[in-house]
């Protein structure tokens, strides 16, 4: 600046200089000449050197017009440098060199200035921070999905077991959990298919050349047996001290285990109708002869007070094929194996039942019915 205004003073006096030298009638000058010397236009130099009241000699020469460089002088716009060198425009950083806008508001110059420390968010500056929920759907309906503020989204996978074995579990992401029924065909004609939701599936022989159809040692009742009134399966127990019970069963296992009216005790006198001890359901179906044999310790009184029977459903209806007869009843001392022909019996849906009741008054409390190892065996047919 001081080079400028000194180049400048010097320009302005040399100006000056000039123009007082000049021809006659400068009205502030020696020379008086009125009009030559009236720069009152020229010497307006308004926007060019505005020297705010540097150049303006209004009296210098005493020259009310010559002299009076009030417009010259008053160099206003290219002496104040408003852009160049003074501080109001060019010079004045107030909008050019500000920072207010570039460097930012609300407290953040970049996303990495709004990071909340949640995995759950989208941060965001956009003058100010904004957090977002970032979106956990992933469109897969095998998966549960959320979000964990510390880990972030997670997509679990669904629980499609739905704890039936007869069926096949599975998850397609666009239908979601299926259970599809298991098919449980062996193709093997000599087997009946089923499913137990809980073991899955049972192939249940229906007969053949000397094969067994049904057999049961009454270690529990797992084969599912219907006991009637007084009826048990239990461990065997001598007792009904006149007329005992066995002490063991008869098969090779350490259970123990028989059916039998009051196992261990004396069947009751008051007199009721049949009790029975009913087999699940056996297919004899396929099967071309069918025997049943099983070991019985009985102790009864006879027909008329006491009756004791042996029957078979076909399908249709129960037929009698063994009953206590007259006077002295049934007294068994040990096991008797016993051997009943079925064939003429034989259905897809057979059962066997063991029965008692108490006709009149009077009867003797007797130990009754003890079985053990029931088998139902096939004779022949089109299965092996």
């Amino acid at each position: 600046m001081r080079v400028i205004g000194a180049l400048f003073v010097l320009s302005t006096t040399a100006l000056l200089a000039g123009c007082s030298s000049s021809g006659g009638g400068g009205g502030g000058y020696p020379d008086g000449g009125g009009g030559s010397g009236n720069f009152g236009g020229f010497g307006n130099a308004g926007g060019f050197g505005n020297a705010g009241g540097f150049g303006n000699a209004a009296g210098q020469d005493g020259g009310a017009g010559a002299g009076n460089f009030g417009g010259f002088g008053n160099a206003g716009g290219f002496g104040n440098a408003a852009g160049q060198a003074g501080s109001g425009g060019f010079g004045n950083t107030g909008g050019f060199g500000a920072t207010g806008g570039s460097g930012g508001t609300g407290g953040c110059t970049s996303d990495f200035d709004c990071d909340d420390g949640n995995a759950c968010t989208t941060d965001s500056c956009e003058g100010s921070c904004f957090h977002s929920a970032v979106s956990v759907d992933d469109f897969d309906a095998c998966t549960t999905d959320s979000c964990n503020p510390s880990t972030g989204v997670q997509h679990v996978p669904v629980n499609v077991d739905d704890g039936n074995a007869c069926t096949t579990d599975a998850c397609t992401s666009s239908g979601g959990v299926t259970h599809t029924p298991i098919s449980c065909d062996d193709f093997d004609p000599c087997t009946t298919d089923t499913c137990n939701p809980s073991s899955g599936c049972v192939y249940t022989p229906v007969g053949g050349t000397g094969g067994t159809l049904f057999s049961e040692d009454f270690s529990d009742n797992s084969a599912g047996w219907t006991l009637g009134t007084e009826w048990q399966i239990g461990p065997a127990m001598s007792g009904c001290t006149s007329y005992p019970d066995p002490a063991t069963d008869t098969s090779p296992t350490s259970d123990n285990g028989i059916a039998g009216v009051v196992i261990g005790g004396c069947m009751s006198t008051a007199i009721h109708s049949y009790y029975y001890l009913t087999s699940p359901v056996i297919n004899a179906a396929s099967a071309s002869t069918v025997t049943l044999k099983f070991n019985r310790w009985l102790k009864s009184d006879y027909t008329g007070y006491v009756q004791n029977v042996i029957e078979v459903y076909n399908g249709t209806s129960w037929t009698t094929i063994w009953q206590s007869g007259p006077s002295p009843g049934v007294s068994d001392s040990s096991w008797m194996p016993q051997t009943y022909d079925l064939t003429a019996y034989k259905s897809a849906n057979m059962q066997i039942r063991f029965g008692h009741n108490v006709g009149q008054s009077g009867a003797y409390a007797k130990g009754s019915w003890n079985i053990d190892d029931v088998v139902v065996t096939s004779g022949g047919g089109a299965c092996n």
